[in-house]
């Protein structure tokens, strides 16, 4: 192929693919983007595992924004909204795409239980210029020991489907099966640490589309910082994502960055929240 007909072979193919995938990330929330399902207990609960809304007596009103960084070109592209109390979750996110189109999502949740097991499910809402649908989230997790907890999550139930970007040659939609991830977390050192793993299978095939490891550990100054890595079903890796979270008695803010194997787009993005505590609780994870 000439260098005169490979350009705009190229241009084709991004166009084609590009938006595909970005719309597939869009229906992926901020919390997913660095947070394991064992991890989540305040407002992000609703859009990473619901029963995780019931694991704290708190109530919580919180934003986030999230950019990305492509080619040294940063853009914003994730934005939302969720309010989470006495296991009650209302939520909105939109995210905007490069194809100049956007996708909003509506979730409304609840998680029931307390600190030792708890269930949940939450109803989300897809709607933009390239998709309407709506897809159930349901979620369980239990501590049958003191340092451990297990949980597991039943995502997408309905198979969102995105339609094909106008004016792409030869347009395909894109059907974004439902997904299950069984997961566990080991408590350490007291409450000070913890470590977990997740396995995220495609219930139309049962094969895996990504393992995902992490930790995390109480720092001075009311700090605690998130480690995850994700690989692919083969093991081979992924991405990495580091949160840095600053929790006061009112409070709760979160900054993270997100960065892929192979050269695709970094993300950077920041969770705070307004946080008033239902009942008295110990220091550490729990």
């Amino acid at each position: 192929m000439t260098r005169a007909a490979a350009v705009p072979a190229a241009m084709i193919v991004t166009l084609t693919l590009w938006p595909a995938t970005a719309t597939g990330q869009a229906l992926l929330t901020q919390p997913q983007r660095y947070a394991l399902t064992t991890d989540v207990f305040d407002g992000r609960a609703l859009w990473v595992q619901p029963a995780g809304m019931a694991r704290r007596r708190e109530a919580t009103v919180g934003w986030s924004v999230t950019a990305d960084q492509r080619g040294g070109i940063t853009t914003l592209e994730q934005y939302g909204l969720t309010l989470v109390s006495r296991g009650f979750g209302l939520g909105w996110q939109r995210a905007e795409l490069i194809d100049d189109t956007h996708v909003s999502q509506w979730a409304v949740g609840y998680g029931a239980g307390g600190p030792r097991a708890s269930l949940g499910v939450t109803r989300r809402w897809l709607r933009g210029e390239r998709v309407q649908d709506a897809v159930w989230d349901i979620g369980a997790r239990v501590v049958p020991r003191p340092l451990l907890e297990v949980s597991v999550v039943w995502r997408d139930i309905g198979d969102p489907t995105v339609r094909a970007p106008a004016g792409v040659p030869s347009p395909q939609d894109t059907s974004y099966g439902s997904t299950l991830l069984p997961a566990a977390a080991l408590t350490l050192l007291g409450g000070r640490a913890r470590l977990g793993g997740e396995w995220e299978l495609v219930t139309s095939s049962w094969g895996t589309s990504a393992v995902r490891f992490g930790g995390a550990v109480v720092l001075p100054f009311h700090l605690g910082l998130q480690v995850r890595a994700e690989f692919a079903g083969d093991f081979a890796y992924r991405d990495l994502a580091v949160a840095l979270t600053w929790s006061a008695a009112r409070g709760r803010v979160t900054g993270f960055g997100a960065f892929p194997q192979g050269g695709g787009a970094r993300q950077f993005g920041l969770w705070g929240s307004a946080v008033r505590d239902l009942e008295p609780r110990v220091p550490g994870f729990r």
